[in-house]
């Protein structure tokens, strides 16, 4: 059974000889009456604060899964990103390497070509060298052999 604040104020007592001043009872009933009103406007409010804080409460357990969602999704997304950036290295390091080999292959042909055309040309250089020495010393010979003859044949005798 639940009393109200007005039940106490509106209860009447059966009076006896020697029983209570009904004044007295009037009044304490007034004060419990009204202590029994102040608890129930704080039980009240208590239950709208409890109310509110609950609310506050689901939503804030919301948005603490909507958080541990996003920082999920953020570390998922940071993960593949990493990875993504992985692979992307060693693609780059890859065509490096590839690169660096085929400049290298290309330094070591043309260092090649340079060499043989060198050798070609130090060959032409002493079969024109050797040309040329056969050329003076035929020149030579036949210088040699005008001035016999112009010094005629027995001036060499002499000599």
């Amino acid at each position: 059974m639940t009393i109200a604040p007005n039940d106490i104020l509106e209860k009447e007592f059966k009076t006896k000889l020697l029983g209570v001043d009904p004044d007295e009872v009037s009044a304490f009933l007034e004060e419990v009456a009204e202590e029994l009103t102040q608890v129930i406007k704080e039980r009240n409010a208590l239950k709208a604060q409890l109310a509110q804080t609950t609310a506050k409460l689901e939503e804030y357990r919301a948005k603490e899964e909507d958080f541990k969602a996003v920082l999920t999704a953020a570390q998922k997304l940071s993960d593949e990103l990493r990875k993504q950036a992985e692979k992307e290295a060693e693609l780059l390091l890859e065509k490096a390497r590839l690169e660096a080999s085929r400049i290298l292959n290309e330094a070591e042909k043309k260092t090649e070509r340079t060499a043989e055309e060198n050798m070609r040309l130090m060959r032409i250089y002493r079969e024109n060298l050797n040309r040329i020495r056969g050329q003076l010393q035929t020149f030579m010979r036949a210088v040699e052999e005008e001035a016999e003859l112009k010094e005629g044949p027995g001036q060499n005798e002499a000599e």
